[in-house]
């Protein structure tokens, strides 16, 4: 009868694992559907939310508020994001040069 009463609190414990561990499965499986959704609709973004969301992203980093579960998530979108800026400032200065030469003629 005791050896019954000294395993209940491990079950309950083990229970309670599990349930966090469940919780936060559900939460990377959201996050990645998410981040997956947010990366086909990257042509809509622009580049204002895009160096905003970076900002904030880095600022995370910085004050290390992101869970470690989603660090290596985060790190990526955030290289996701500098790719994405960097091709838009490349794509603006192609056609502000074309502009300058259209006006030379």
């Amino acid at each position: 009868m005791g050896y019954r009463h000294s395993n209940t609190p491990q079950r309950s414990m083990s229970r309670s694992k599990t349930k966090t561990s469940v919780a936060k499965i559900k939460l990377l499986h959201n996050y990645l559907h998410m981040k997956k959704n947010k990366e086909e609709e990257v042509e809509q973004i622009s580049y204002k939310d895009a160096v905003s969301e970076l900002e904030n992203i880095l600022e995370s980093l910085d004050n290390e508020e992101i869970d470690v579960d989603f660090l290596s998530e985060k790190v990526k979108r955030a290289g996701f994001l500098i790719k994405y800026c960097k091709a838009k400032l490349q794509d603006t200065q192609d056609e502000v040069q074309k502009a300058l030469e259209t006006l030379k003629k």
